[in-house]
C-alpha cells in the first residue's frame, strides 16, 4: 500500500581489491574476496597465522589478484572430508588450461587432517595481472575447501636461519616432482620424485643447512651439493665422508621420517644447495620432507654452568626438539631430539665443557660433539668426537668431561647421528 516507506540511512564505499604482490598473505587479508554464504573462520594453532578459513557450500568461491610474480600457492588444510576445489587463472598461465576443465581441480582429501599444505602453481609472467578464482566443486555437497594462507613470489628468494617446509616456494624443483602423503612426515606430507637427475635447489645466508627426507624401503641416493652463490655450477662440492656418505642412502625398512643429513662448519655467506636424486628411475624414489638452515650463536657463555633452556643454546629444526620435564633432571627438565640430523649449537670463552646428560635404553648411540673451524668455504671440516648416551641403565645428571679447545672463544655444534635415539643436553659447565 502507498502508506510504506522506504529509507536510507548511510552509504559505504568499499575500495576494489588490490593486487597482491610478491609476499606472504593470511586468509583474512581484505584483498581477498570470499562470495556465498557459509564460509566459518575457524582458530588453529597449528593454521598458519593462528586460523583458517572453510566452506561446505558447492559454488562458494573467493578471488584475489596477482601481480609481480612467477607463482603462487594456496595453503590449505586437506582432511578427511576435505572436497574438491576448481582454480581458475585469468588469463591462462603458459602451460595451463582455461577453466572449466578437470586439469584445474585440485583435491582437498587426505586420510588425516594435514595443516599447512601448499598447492603450487607456476608459468605465470610477471608483467601480467592475473585473477584467480577458487570454487568449491565438491560432490557430494558436505565436502569442505578451506584457505590458510597465500604465498607469492617473483623469483626464489634466499632463505635465512630457520626450517623450511618442502612447499616452499623458495624451493624451486626441476623435474617430475609431485607431493605425497607420508605419515608422521614433518606437516604429514613431502615432495618425491622417482626420476634419476630430478633435483632441488635453493639460496640461503648462514653457516650450514639440513635436508631431511622420509626414508622408505625403496629410497632412492641422494646427492647433496653446495656452492657460493654466483659461482658456475662446475663449482659445486659434494662432501664425502664415512659417516655421511655422497650420495646419501634413504632407503630403510621400517620407514623412517624427518631424517636429517647436515653440512655445517661453513663461512657465513650466501649459498646454492642442489640435491639430486641419483638412484634408478621408475623403482627408488627421494622425498624431500622438509630444509633447515643454520646460523651462528648470538651469546657467547663464559665461565659457569648453564640449563638446557639457556637462550644460548640453538636447537635447530625447533619442530623436532622437545623439552621434557622431571624432578630428576637438573633444573626440572631436558631438551632432547631422535631425529637424524638434529643439531645444537652454542658458543664460550674457555678451554674445556662437561656435558651433562640422561643416559638410558632410548637414548642417541651416536652423537657428534664438534668444534666448528672458521675461515673459507672449504673450511676444513669439523674437529668432532663421537659419544654415546646410551645406556642399559637410566642414568641422570650423567656427566662427561670435553677438553682440547685451548684458550679463547670457541664454537661448538652438536648433532644427532642415531635416528630413533634420543640427544639430550641437561646443562652445560664452561670451565
Amino acid at each position: 500500500p502507498t502508506t510504506r516507506y522506504i529509507d536510507l540511512d548511510a552509504i559505504e564505499v568499499f575500495a576494489p581489491p588490490v593486487p597482491l604482490g610478491p609476499g606472504f598473505y593470511q586468509e583474512t587479508n581484505s584483498n581477498i574476496t570470499y562470495t556465498g554464504s557459509g564460509w566459518a573462520s575457524v582458530p588453529a594453532a597449528t593454521a598458519s597465522g593462528g586460523s583458517f578459513r572453510y566452506t561446505v557450500a558447492t559454488g562458494n568461491s573467493y578471488t584475489f589478484s596477482i601481480t609481480g610474480a612467477t607463482r603462487f600457492a594456496l595453503f590449505t588444510t586437506p582432511g578427511l572430508t576435505g572436497g574438491t576445489m576448481e582454480v581458475c587463472i585469468t588469463p591462462t598461465p603458459a602451460g595451463g588450461t582455461a577453466c572449466p576443465d578437470p586439469s584445474n581441480n585440485r583435491s582437498n582429501n587426505a586420510a588425516t587432517t594435514l595443516w599447512q599444505q601448499a598447492q603450487v602453481f607456476t608459468g605465470l609472467d610477471s608483467g601480467t595481472v592475473y585473477t584467480v578464482v577458487v570454487t568449491n566443486v565438491s560432490n557430494p555437497t558436505t565436502r569442505y575447501i578451506d584457505l590458510d594462507a597465500i604465498q607469492i613470489i617473483d623469483s626464489a628468494g634466499t632463505l635465512t636461519p630457520g626450517f623450511y617446509q618442502d612447499t616452499d616456494l623458495n624451493l624451486v624443483y626441476t623435474g617430475a616432482w609431485t607431493k605425497d602423503g607420508a605419515a608422521g612426515a614433518s606437516a604429514g606430507a613431502a615432495t618425491v620424485t622417482t626420476t634419476n637427475n630430478d633435483e632441488m635447489r635453493f639460496t640461503f645466508t648462514g653457516t650450514g643447512f639440513t635436508i631431511f627426507t622420509f626414508n622408505p624401503i625403496n629410497g632412492a641416493p641422494m646427492e647433496v651439493c653446495y656452492k657460493i652463490n654466483g659461482e658456475p655450477d662446475t663449482a659445486f662440492l659434494c662432501p664425502t665422508s664415512t659417516t655421511n656418505p655422497n650420495p646419501v642412502p634413504t632407503n630403510a625398512s621400517p620407514a623412517r621420517t624427518n631424517v636429517g643429513y647436515a653440512i655445517y662448519g661453513l663461512k657465513s655467506a650466501t649459498y646454492v644447495v642442489r640435491v639430486r636424486h641419483t638412484g634408478t628411475t621408475g623403482s627408488q624414489a627421494l622425498y624431500l620432507d622438509s630444509v633447515a638452515v643454520l646460523g651462528s650463536p648470538s651469546t657467547t657463555l663464559t665461565a659457569g654452568t648453564y640449563q638446557n633452556t639457556d637462550a644460548a643454546f640453538v636447537y635447530s629444526p625447533s619442530a623436532l626438539w622437545q623439552t621434557t620435564t622431571s624432578p630428576s633432571y637438573s633444573g626440572g627438565s631436558i631438551t632432547s631430539s631422535s631425529s637424524r640430523g638434529a643439531t645444537a649449537q652454542f658458543r664460550f670463552t674457555g678451554n674445556s665443557l662437561i656435558l651433562y646428560q640422561y643416559v638410558g635404553p632410548t637414548t642417541s648411540s651416536s652423537v657428534l660433539i664438534c668444534r666448528v673451524l672458521e675461515g673459507s668455504v672449504t673450511n676444513p671440516p669439523p674437529q668432532c668426537a663421537s659419544i654415546s648416551q646410551l645406556s642399559g641403565v637410566n642414568g641422570f645428571n650423567s656427566p662427561i668431561a670435553i677438553y682440547g679447545f685451548g684458550s679463547g672463544t670457541h664454537e661448538v655444534i652438536m648433532e644427532n647421528r642415531n635416528h630413533g635415539g634420543f640427544m639430550n643436553i641437561d646443562r652445560i659447565t664452561v670451565n
